[in-house]
């Protein structure tokens, strides 16, 4: 009697328990497939399940006999060069979670952690802002994807990578694309590597630099010539397009502008500056000027004429013109020389107008001299007129 009495207090405390807790086992832990942890279906535990432990203790997660989960408690730990790490609740994911601990690390970096079966435990280039986010560790190198907090709601959101302190900084971040899979494509989105879309490493601890294309392909093609990336921005092969160009007013008052080096080798196709030539002033025209300056109208007159001023630029009044005739080597003898050796006549003038006294060729010869000739004719003869 005093047994029923005790089972039926127990049973009463328990039916009217709000939050429930409980254990389920199978006497020796030897469970058929249809034994379950949990509650079962029925309308009197329609209530959620809880996994929990309320000790300072983790809640961990085995398979064949080695851990693969562990869920920590709020704990504190060293990780890198930085002491009293506060990582509460995360959660380590590893094939071995044993060999990460073995390998000196203490605990998750972040609240998710997911590490490789060993050489996981890279902690040189841990941040204490690596928290609300993923961390990765394996092949002795860590990446984290996640916020890094600054002030308050000032949230910077991180995709992190890193390499070795010592090491020749040839670890890189890529973008990588990949369709269905084709065993004869070498290069581009069908192969196994993929298609690269962009790389970013750090030739130094200073100096970031991207590279836009498929550097996996040009590599491959041209593995002497093409490495890393070697500028801050480096457009491995294609064009650059600026749908949009800019309509603000031109700097006409700047003297620098971009130009791209062509000469073959290491600095073929680089961006640089150099100094606007200075444009001296134009030289005297030595062409044909038109009276309108290209306007035309039946009012205007299209009068042309040229040599006009006193220049070294250009032939003026003080010159002569040679027509047919080399005046470089003689000395001219008059204003204008015309030379032929396959015309009947040097020279044809004909004025034709409605006006009426037409003259055909009007000479003036004026000078200080009483000796002007208006008009000097050598012929066959010799005489002059």
């Amino acid at each position: 009697m005093q047994n029923f009495l005790k089972h039926l207090i127990l049973g009463a405390l328990l039916a009217g328990s709000v939050d429930a807790a409980g254990q389920a086992s199978v006497l020796g832990n030897s469970g058929t497939s249809s034994d379950f942890l949990g509650w079962d279906g029925t309308s009197s535990n329609n209530f959620a399940l809880q996994v929990r432990h309320d000790l300072d203790q983790p809640i961990e997660w085995w398979t064949e006999n080695a851990r693969r989960m562990r869920l920590s408690f709020n704990e504190t730990y060293g990780i890198g060069a930085f002491a009293n790490q506060q990582k509460f609740g995360s959660l380590l994911l590893c094939p071995k979670v044993d060999g990460f601990y073995n390998n000196g690390a203490k605990g998750p970096f972040s609240l998710l952690h997911l590490a490789a079966d060993d050489h996981n435990d890279q902690q040189a280039s841990y941040r204490p802002w690596m928290n609300v986010g993923i961390n990765f560790t394996g092949n002795n190198d860590q990446d984290y994807i996640g916020q890094k907090a600054r002030d308050l709601d000032y949230t910077d959101m991180v995709a992190h990578w890193s390499d070795n302190p010592g090491k020749t900084l040839k670890d890189r971040f890529r973008f990588l694309f990949t369709s269905g899979y084709d065993a004869h494509a070498t290069t581009g989105a069908q192969s196994a590597e993929g298609l690269e879309f962009l790389r970013m490493w750090a030739a130094k601890y200073d100096d970031p630099r991207i590279g836009i294309g498929d550097w996996y392909a040009a590599n491959l093609a041209d593995p002497v010539n093409v490495t890393e990336p070697t500028e801050r921005v480096d457009i491995v092969n294609g064009r650059v397009r600026i749908r949009q160009l800019p309509t603000d007013p031109a700097a006409d008052n700047l003297t620098r502008f971009m130009v791209v080096d062509d000469t073959p080798g290491a600095e073929y196709g680089v961006v640089k500056w150099r100094t606007l030539p200075v444009i001296p002033p134009p030289a005297p025209s030595c062409e044909w000027t038109l009276l309108n300056n290209g306007v035309s109208g039946p009012a205007i007159p299209h009068h042309v004429y040229s040599a006009v001023g006193v220049s070294d630029a250009c032939p003026d009044a003080s010159d002569a013109v040679g027509i047919g005739a080399n005046l470089s080597s003689t000395a001219p003898t008059a204003k204008l020389t015309v030379a032929t050796t396959t015309f009947a006549t040097g020279a044809s003038i004909s004025a034709t107008t409605a006006a009426g006294n037409t003259v055909g060729l009007a000479v003036a010869a004026t000078g200080a001299s009483n000796m002007n000739v208006g008009v000097d004719v050598d012929a066959s003869t010799g005489t002059s007129v």
